[in-house]
């Protein structure tokens, strides 16, 4: 490859250069066949430039180890970065090391104008997925030198502005459409209910054929294209690659003893992508897309017009619905001026306004044309949440690029740049208006930024202290670093997938205009885009995954498609596991189980205890198909709370436990906590539910939110009535001398621990007395069992990753743990398979009389007996747990005499049941076997 103008081998008469110049042929780019064996050639030419990452990484450590960095990010703005490696970093160790083996890998840069072509292939007819993946492998390998990635950025955006464009006009004129359905709609309504003189139902619900097309534009589908190439490039991975073949490479890797490097995506290069996707015009898009979506919610009945009671003009033309827009846009910059209320994090907001009840949250029927309607809109949400969300990435790469944004800014306005300077006067008074407030906003904030750095760098903050931090300075408590749990949340992993920094903690970024729309619009559409979720929920994996990330929107979704996210991403941690380790036997005495499971359990890695168990129980006779393992899951959860190992005490409630603040006499308290973390990990990861209800403040202790005075109720009613009198009533008025303290007891001895340093001086005013609240709460709640709780964490954590079930609410949680409260017979016999009988038979209708005389805790005895468990599973009966599966409750009619007790077999869900001669009989044996045979196993 001979030496080109691009200096590393990528010049015009390069061989690299010849064939990219192929793609100005309309030969190669109208034929399928012709383009995909000419980019197959690219992608196999170009392959080896993926090597330069990973030695570029490790000479950029080298280089920060052995050189003392200059803190100016965009220093450099201006001056392209080198193309490679510097001399001074070549003559490093580790560059040394790294290169040991390697063949010397050219940098070479490409033209803009090959880059173009190489774009634009994407807007070609002939693009399919193969021609896509190529494209993105291709250029993800170009990205590698840096000079290629700028070029690549910029020409991606120039395509996706275009295609966005097109795009609009499309769902502008499909817009019409539906508002026109919608006018023909409201006419009927009013027709009918003038005919009959009064209230009449609507119309049936649906959208004409005439009023949109059943398949999105070519503009859409390929405007995904290019977003998803411009992304890719930023990935650590090439995109060409898949999940099995990244796994295989790790793999081999692990064998061949290399370690893994460290890839870490740098906020100067992300930086880059946040500026590329803000910089896209893309608001007249995303009204119509909002719009359409609202008109299609009210046509096809899964929503209310009054649920768009916003502005909205649902059934008027596009003009005045993109004028009122226009207007609500304009009034968005102030505070409180939209109506739709912003979905807040966890520790924002009140228990019952926050969080809807899970139990409750049931999905709207779904037709298959509203199917079809919906997914026709799914390559614009695509696009609109890798526009908007992604935007929600590393703080740093956000403050780099609004730090560079304000320079250009200030540039244009000195007369640096008079085309800037322009530009800025040709833009109406309210843009001009948004630039200077964006601006100042952007140097407020990394000013703010850097003075928390310098004055928090190099020191460790107790909660207390944080708290009070926070309180003074008038911000949130949302999830600060001093939390229990929080050193999981500030891990790579979680970094990853969250797209945050490492060691950085995500949060909303309520400065961001992009996730302020995307809360709106997450809010807005909530139905729409569940019911989306649900057709496919691989979405919330690929290009719907910036979603997870912001924690307003994960509010929005339904509790079923979290909990099956959940369960797919830990359902592959537990094959992999499985291959690696295969299954782990456990044999336990039922009378000493949990100290003979802990004995069992505690030197095995998390890695061990993610494949499959198989419990025995010694002296009795049972095979472990399934039934097993959840007894084993059910007796050790009722063991947990044994008072004799003084772990848990309960609430003032009676139902509900929490760590003992006093565990500490016993000498292995914190092992046990470890312990009991990893089984609830366990039971969660295998999708076994368990008799362990635990306070809402618990909960939260496991999510990283911050418990507030509402949690007190349910704990000590009487100190939070005492609590709520001093927020409610002026302190002068009820008479209290109070300081920033609180009486502990300890072991009968009553001790004054000081709330914030120096607490005993400071006294309680109204001015102060929300933060001695808020203090006093967490002392309680969370100082007073933070060994405990942290312990427990670290076990529940090795097998259920924070970054997964951080997706959660406390309630969503416990209902994750515990299932459904209640036993719904009706869901049951709706649910049962007969052998030997039929359901009218005179003695299934005993036996489903007598089980409905039961009550819950009998009730509940009968599905232990059973099925091995007395937890229902969220989505009812139908989703029971046997040996193959799920594997429905089944009778079998056993053929022996009456005077037998009803058998189950808990692997197969199965219950043998006799021929009774009344109902009375049948009532009588059956609470005698759930009763005297609720435990053990036997062959009889």
């Amino acid at each position: 490859d001979g030496e080109g103008d691009g200096g590393g081998g990528g010049g015009r008469d390069s061989f690299l250069a010849a064939v990219l110049e192929l793609l100005k042929r309309p030969g190669y780019v109208k034929s399928g066949a012709c383009l995909e064996l000419l980019l197959q050639l690219l992608d196999q030419t170009v392959r080896p430039l993926t090597d330069l990452e990973q030695v570029d990484a490790v000479a950029s450590a080298s280089a920060s180890r052995s050189a003392t960095p200059t803190p100016t990010p965009a220093a450099d703005a201006k001056s392209p970065p080198p193309a490679g490696p510097t001399e001074e970093e070549k003559g490093t160790e580790e560059y040394k090391k790294a290169m040991e083996g390697r063949m010397q890998i050219p940098h070479p840069v490409i033209a803009s104008e090959q880059l173009r072509l190489l774009c634009g292939v994407l807007r070609a007819d002939s693009c399919s997925d193969e021609v896509l993946s190529r494209v993105a492998s291709i250029a993800h390998a170009l990205a590698c030198v840096r000079e290629n990635k700028a070029v690549l950025v910029e020409e991606l955006s120039k395509v996706a502005q275009m295609l966005g464009d097109g795009a609009t006009r499309e769902l502008s004129h499909l817009r019409s459409h539906l508002s026109g359905a919608m006018a023909d709609r409201k006419a009927r309504s009013s027709c009918i209910a003038g005919a009959t003189d009064g209230a009449s139902p609507e119309p049936e619900a649906g959208i004409p054929s005439s009023a949109m097309a059943v398949a999105a534009s070519d503009a859409e589908v390929k405007m995904v294209r290019v977003l998803q190439t411009l992304t890719s490039l930023f990935d650590t991975e090439s995109p060409a690659k898949t999940r099995r073949e990244r796994d295989r490479d790790a793999r081999r890797r692990r064998r061949e003893g290399k370690a893994e490097v460290k890839f870490v995506q740098d906020p100067e290069q992300l930086s880059v992508l946040y500026r590329a996707l803000t910089s896209l015009a893309l608001e007249p898009l995303w009204d119509h897309l909002s719009d359409c979506l609202a008109i299609v919610s009210v046509l096809e009945g899964i929503a209310n017009e009054e649920d768009y009671s916003d502005g909205t003009n649902l059934g008027g033309n596009a003009n005045a619905a993109a004028e009122s827009k226009t207007e609500s846009d304009g009034n968005d910059s102030s505070e409180e001026s939209t109506p739709q209320r912003r979905p807040r994090s966890h520790s924002e907001a009140s228990d019952g306004e926050r969080e809807p009840d899970p139990t409750l949250d049931a999905p709207p029927r779904v037709t298959s044309s509203m199917a079809g309607v919906l997914a026709r809109f799914l390559p614009m949400v695509e696009v609109f949440f890798m526009v908007n969300a992604s935007a929600n990435m590393n703080p740093k790469a956000k403050a780099i690029a609004r730090q560079q944004q304000s320079e250009a800014v200030q540039a244009a306005v000195s007369g640096e740049g008079a085309e800037e300077a322009k530009a800025q006067e040709a833009k109406p008074e309210e843009c001009k208006t948004g630039d200077a407030e964006d601006s100042e906003a952007a140097a407020a904030t990394d000013t703010e930024v850097k003075k928390e750095a310098m004055e928090t760098e190099g020191k460790e903050q107790t909660l207390e202290e944080e708290i009070a931090s926070r309180l003074r300075a008038g911000l949130p408590l949302r999830r600060m670093n001093s939390l229990p749990g929080a050193k999981f949340r500030r891990s790579a992993a979680y970094a990853a997938r969250m797209g945050v920094a490492e060691g950085e903690v995500a949060e909303d970024d309520d400065e961001d205009a992009g996730v302020r729309r995307c809360i709106r619009f997450m809010e807005r559409h909530r139905i729409v885009l569940n019911v989306l979720l649900r057709q496919n929920p691989a979405l919330l994996e690929r290009s719907l995954a910036s979603i997870l990330r912001i924690p307003a929107c994960r509010l929005a979704l339904s509790f079923d498609i979290k909990r099956t996210y959940f369960r797919n991403y830990m359902r592959r941690l537990r094959h992999n596991a499985h291959r690696r380790y295969g299954s782990l036997r456990v044999p336990v005495h039922r009378s000493n189980i949990f100290q003979d499971s802990f004995q069992q359990l505690r030197h095995r890695n998390a890695e061990e205890l993610r494949g499959r168990i198989h419990i025995s129980f010694i002296g009795e006779d049972g095979i472990d198909a399934g039934g097993l393992t959840r007894e084993w899951y059910s007796v050790l959860a009722r063991e947990m709370f044994n008072p004799n190992y003084c772990l848990f005490i309960p609430a003032s409630d009676g139902a509900t436990m929490q760590p003992n603040p006093l565990s500490n006499w016993n000498p292995e308290h914190l092992d046990f906590f470890k312990f009991i973390g990893r089984i609830i990990g366990k039971a969660l990861a295998d999708g076994q539910l368990l008799e362990a209800h635990f306070t809402r403040s618990f909960y939260k202790h496991v999510l990283g939110i911050p418990v507030d005075v509402e949690d007190m109720q349910s704990i000590d009613p009487d100190y939070f009535n005492n609590l709520k009198q001093i927020l409610e009533y002026p302190v002068e008025a009820l008479g209290l001398e109070l300081s920033f303290t609180m009486d502990r007891d300890n072991f009968g001895r009553v001790e004054s621990i000081a709330l914030v340093p120096g607490g005993e001086k400071i006294e309680v005013t109204d001015v102060n007395k929300a933060q001695y609240v808020q203090l006093c709460c967490h002392s309680r709640m969370t100082t007073a069992i933070r060994q405990q709780v942290d312990a427990f964490l670290d076990g529940f954590h090795e097998l259920v990753p924070a970054e997964v079930i951080s997706l959660f609410t406390p309630k969503e949680l416990e209902l994750l743990i515990c299932g459904m409260p209640n036993i719904d017979l009706d869901d049951l016999e709706a649910n049962t398979d007969y052998e030997g009988f039929r359901s009218s038979d005179e003695g299934i209708r005993w036996f489903w009389n007598a089980l409905r005389s039961l009550s819950q805790s009998e009730r509940a005895l009968f599905l232990q007996f059973v099925t091995g468990t007395s937890k229902v599973p969220l989505e009812g009966f139908s989703a029971l747990q046997g040996m193959r599966g799920a594997q429905r409750f089944s009778i079998h009619k056993n053929h022996g005499p009456s005077t037998l007790l009803p058998t189950a077999h808990t692997c197969f869900n199965q219950l043998d049941l006799p021929v009774y001669k009344s109902e009375e009989e049948t009532l009588e044996r059956l609470k005698v076997a759930i009763k005297e045979g609720a435990e053990g196993f036997g062959f009889g």
